[in-house]
């Protein structure tokens, strides 16, 4: 994971994104980005209720 993390923080970098760190949860990154790009959205499904 710390591997993964280096190399996106180096690519943001490199295209002009800020160099601190904050604390942006997986979870909300994941939500903003469905909420952007709906048809990111894994497809429902009926056997698990919505939250």
């Amino acid at each position: 994971m710390e591997r993964i993390d280096n190399w996106l923080g180096r690519y943001l970098i490199t295209r002009g994104w800020t160099t601190e760190r904050t604390f942006y949860s997986k979870r909300s990154f994941l939500r903003d980005t469905v909420a952007l790009r709906p048809d990111l959205a894994p497809p429902s499904r009926p056997d698990r209720p919505e939250r």
